[in-house]
């Protein structure tokens, strides 16, 4: 593999298409090698039980979709901008939202009970439109990196015993690339940002300067994300 990428300061966000990459091709050579060993993948178009789920992004992630959204034609940009405040406003009026928004309390949430409160108030990811993610390339890595097995009907009341996912062949995608771009120690927590919260979070919180070159990062997010040493020589 060969990728070209600035050889002087870069921000994390330019490293992001590769990071999606990199997470996309893992996800597709695990779901391949789950349909050979007789367990098909259940996702399909037309079925967004996930997208109402709390899904975790990283911090440079939702500057780039705050960067989409502004791209997007006017009309658009308005509703789907709508839809980021109104899943703010539903947060806020069922007690949820400090928490997502405090990042110091993340780690004391329980995920499973947090999540499930979330996934029963029915918030559909703003960018969800009949049923089916409408900015597929850009979406998230959280959202690249889940597919099921378990029959697609479940998916409408989720739980441990009856949701069967894919696994995934790299360390955790959001938690590995978060990792790299800040440098942080492995055991460390990651902070994240919950998909609802990308325009509101992005606002408020100025994306980080430069700090590493383009072959430093790149190198950094490889090894995070795969595991596997990265001789420097290769990186420049």
């Amino acid at each position: 593999m060969q990728l070209t990428v600035d050889s002087g300061p870069t921000r994390a966000r330019a490293l992001l298409p590769i990071a999606h990459g990199l997470t996309q091709i893992a996800s597709d050579i695990a779901c391949s090698d789950s349909e050979a060993n007789g367990k098909p993948v259940s996702c399909k178009a037309g079925c967004g039980a996930c997208c109402r789920q709390l899904i975790p992004i990283t911090q440079t992630e939702a500057h780039q979709l705050l960067a989409v959204v502004a791209a997007m034609p006017d009309t658009r940009r308005v509703e789907v901008e709508r839809r980021f405040v109104d899943a703010v406003s539903r947060l806020q009026q069922a007690d949820m939202l400090e928490p997502l928004r405090n990042a110091e309390r993340w780690s004391r949430l329980d995920p499973v009970e947090f999540g499930d409160r979330y996934f029963r108030l029915g918030i559909a990811c703003p960018f969800l439109e009949h049923e089916s993610c409408s900015i597929h390339e850009a979406r998230p890595m959280t959202c690249r990196a889940f597919s099921v097995t378990s029959p697609a009907a479940n998916c409408r009341n989720p739980g441990p015993d009856n949701i069967m996912p894919v696994q995934h062949p790299l360390p955790r995608p959001l938690d590995a690339f978060g990792r790299a771009i800040t440098g942080a120690a492995e055991g460390t927590p990651i902070p994240w940002v919950p998909l609802a919260l990308a325009l509101d979070y992005a606002r408020s919180v100025p994306e980080q300067a430069p700090e590493y070159t383009g072959p430093q990062l790149l190198r950094a997010v490889f090894e995070a994300m795969t595991g596997v040493p990265v001789p420097e020589q290769t990186c420049a």
